[in-house]
């Protein structure tokens, strides 16, 4: 004779991802457009002239999501707010530079 096997319930408010990882990269290592999933690898320049940027992460994704994500970053960076702010804190960049003697 089998018994019932009873499963806890599952806490509906317990967190899916306590913390997702926080890679940094500085550029894009290689890139595999599929039909239906992409993988996208992003690396770090680690100053070598001629040499493939350090994969640090590998992103595998739908395509469609990754043509999404593309499209939302080219909206936010068009919207005036968010343009003006990159363009003016680039000039702010580049003034603190050149005041730098050597």
């Amino acid at each position: 004779m089998t018994t019932a096997r009873h499963l806890p319930k599952p806490d509906v408010n317990a967190p899916v991802l306590n913390s997702p990882a926080l890679v940094y990269a500085d550029q894009i290592a290689q890139l595999a457009i599929g039909p239906f999933v992409t993988k996208l690898t992003l690396g770090m320049d680690d100053g070598v002239p001629d040499v493939v940027p350090r994969p640090v992460v590998t992103i595998v994704m739908p395509t469609q999501a990754l043509l999404q994500l593309a499209d939302s970053v080219r909206a936010a960076i068009a919207t005036p707010l968010i343009k003006t702010a990159i363009v003016d804190a680039q000039a702010v960049f580049q003034t603190e530079i050149s005041t730098i003697k050597a």
